[in-house]
């Protein structure tokens, strides 16, 4: 099945808990009293890491009423920073058992646990009444979802009235598909990326009003070109982003940064209203 080859290509790593772990040992020295913002390299898996958390979340104007599902948790640092900072309710999910393992571990850490929740689910097929969420937090997972429709209902399902998406996503670009393998990708079949256009098409259509839409692809460029120069220098940092990528995260980076670089993807950041 799509869904078990796209869990395959993210779980990467059998202990991966316990590597990141064992990495933020050797980085700080230990686990005793670590904040959210001890975790900022290992936060995003997404680019540009913390920054554009904190630039999506200041168009939402969030604060500690609100609760918030993040879909594609990842590491879970969206989480952790929006639970801190704003104090609100946030729930995680991903398809990859490792990952929401993995951030329900670091929520503990951080001493958030009692705000966060994570769990294992499909984002097409979430597990959640309708009208729980005031916002659906989206950092890069629509390239593993093939039902776009489907995917749109449900975003629309579980959000209140005047609810809203956080969208923060990689398209294709006007020269041609992103390489492959690439952090969301190993192979074609598991990549069901699309153009702006049509994803902005599709939401207009299903009723979602846009308030916010933001071309970032060149600042997100130039973050790429920053971050593998640095790694050229002095390779990767004990915490980092690749330790979820598996052995090939340096090919995966590169590639990702190619695409870029020549037009071959486009990142958007906005913010979408249900109507």
């Amino acid at each position: 099945m799509t869904q078990d080859r796209i869990i395959r290509h993210y779980h990467v790593d059998e202990n991966l808990t316990e590597s990141v772990l064992s990495a933020i040992k050797k980085e700080k020295g230990g686990l005793e009293n670590l904040t959210a913002d001890d975790l900022i390299a290992i936060d995003g898996f997404h680019i540009r890491g913390r920054k554009s958390t904190i630039e999506l979340a200041e168009m939402l104007k969030l604060d500690a009423t609100h609760r918030v599902l993040d879909i594609g948790v990842g590491s879970g640092g969206t989480v952790r920073y929006l639970a801190s900072r704003f104090g609100c309710r946030v729930i995680g999910i991903d398809l990859t058992f490792s990952y929401a393992t993995l951030a329900a571990e670091l929520a503990k850490h951080v001493g958030l646990s009692h705000q966060t929740a994570f769990g294992c689910a499909n984002g097409a097929e979430l597990p959640f009444k309708g009208e729980g969420f005031d916002i659906v937090w989206t950092d890069h997972i629509q390239m593993n979802i093939p039902d776009k429709t489907q995917y749109i209902k449900e975003l629309h399902r579980v959000l209140k009235p005047a609810g809203k998406i956080a969208l923060h996503e990689v398209f294709t670009g006007p020269h041609g598909d992103p390489y492959l393998p690439a952090p969301w990708s190993s192979e074609p079949s598991t990549s069901f990326i699309i153009s702006a256009d049509d994803i902005k098409m599709r939401l207009s259509s299903m009723n979602f009003k846009i308030l916010e839409w933001q071309d970032v692809t060149e600042i997100s460029n130039q973050w790429f070109q920053k971050m593998q120069s640095r790694q050229k220098t002095s390779g990767p940092p004990p915490l980092g982003i690749h330790l979820l990528m598996g052995p090939n995260a340096k090919e995966k980076i590169a590639n990702m940064g190619r695409s870029l670089a020549e037009g071959r993807a486009r990142v958007i950041m906005g913010v979408l209203e249900k109507t």
